[in-house]
């Protein structure tokens, strides 16, 4: 019976392990890395450092742990329904994470981008339930969700860490020139910068010009 039951905590360790290789993937990974690329959001938001941590570990192990509750409970109405569960729920994280290679693959025609996205989870699917192999391949890719919380943290530094910037002494080479004071109301400073927090001068040489002339 001890051994029974190890068999099955074992077997439902490798699914969670499963669910988070492929939500890290699928959802994790990719959130972090946008808001890891667009760290402002943060601070127009208030977060302090424990928030923005809990943010990532929220954002990758949540929708695994979600997965893994469903199929516990699933396995009240027997084995059988049990793996189909299982198997449904690797479906649908292939599926988005299919889907969001398409789409970084630049195939933006939706007509295309799902129903391929869902044949090339369902192959998955049928190969992760007939080769183990694959089980044990994404089981040891779970790696990546820590790897994409470490990734995030990194990038997050400047809002985690001190910060060790100095003010700087202004001096005004021609004083006897009236000062001419710009106030931009209600316009989200985030979406102009880039992510060394300057602007975007790519995207708005026009600000980027004006906070050259200018105490910005």
């Amino acid at each position: 019976m001890d051994a029974v039951l190890w068999q099955i905590r074992q077997v439902l360790r490798g699914r969670f392990v499963t669910y988070l290789t492929l939500s890290a993937l699928a959802i994790g990974q990719p959130i972090l890395d946008l808001y890891g690329n667009n760290l402002t959001i943060f601070s127009a938001a208030k977060f302090n450092r424990l928030s923005v941590v809990l943010f990532a570990v929220v954002i990758v192990f949540l929708p695994a742990s979600i997965a893994a509750l469903i199929e516990r409970f699933s396995r009240l109405f027997g084995t059988v329904v049990s793996n189909s569960v299982h198997l449904v729920l690797v479906g649908v994280f292939a599926t988005m994470f299919f889907g969001a290679v398409l789409n970084t693959a630049n195939v933006s025609n939706d007509f295309v981008v799902y129903p391929l996205a869902l044949v090339l989870a369902l192959l998955l699917c049928r190969l992760y339930d007939s080769s183990s192999g694959l089980r044990q391949w994404l089981s040891l890719l779970s790696v990546v969700s820590i790897a994409s919380v470490g990734l995030f943290v990194i990038q997050a530094q400047p809002i985690l860490l001190p910060s060790t910037a100095k003010l700087a002494e202004i001096t005004v080479e021609r004083p006897e020139i009236p000062v001419l004071e710009i106030i931009l109301d209600e316009l989200p400073l985030y979406s102009l910068l880039g992510v060394d927090g300057n602007i975007n001068a790519e995207r708005f040489p026009g600000f980027a010009a004006l906070q050259k002339s200018s105490t910005w």
